[in-house]
């Protein structure tokens, strides 16, 4: 018998992409299923593994709505199948991170 993982795995998703459309996703914090302002010094970023680097999207925060934003010169050269991860770090000495959410880029070009 396998042993019992000791907290849930994140969520995963696919995140379509579309030639010539910026990316915007907006990560909405719910906790118990209720939508939860964010608190004050917590930052949410969307990472986008690609070739030899990753692209990096710096929430903006509003109440509960963390929005991020990839322009499409940039989205038009993800690949399918590439790594994505929204990383909330939270404003402990020294800054938690957790990965909230992961999955994998779809091209619907």
């Amino acid at each position: 018998m396998a042993d019992p993982e000791i907290f849930a795995r994140p969520p995963r998703g696919t995140i379509p992409l579309s030639k010539g459309g910026d990316l915007v996703v907006d990560f909405q914090q719910r906790i118990d299923g209720i939508h939860t302002d964010y608190a004050s010094g917590v930052y949410v970023k969307l990472i986008i593994d690609v070739t030899h680097d990753e692209i990096d999207a710096l929430a903006t925060i509003s109440g509960f709505h963390a929005v991020c934003k990839v322009e499409s010169e940039i989205a038009d050269s993800v690949n399918p199948g590439v790594a994505w991860r929204c990383v909330v770090s939270y404003p402990t000495v020294p800054r938690t991170e957790i990965v909230a959410m992961n999955g994998t880029i779809a091209r619907a070009d």
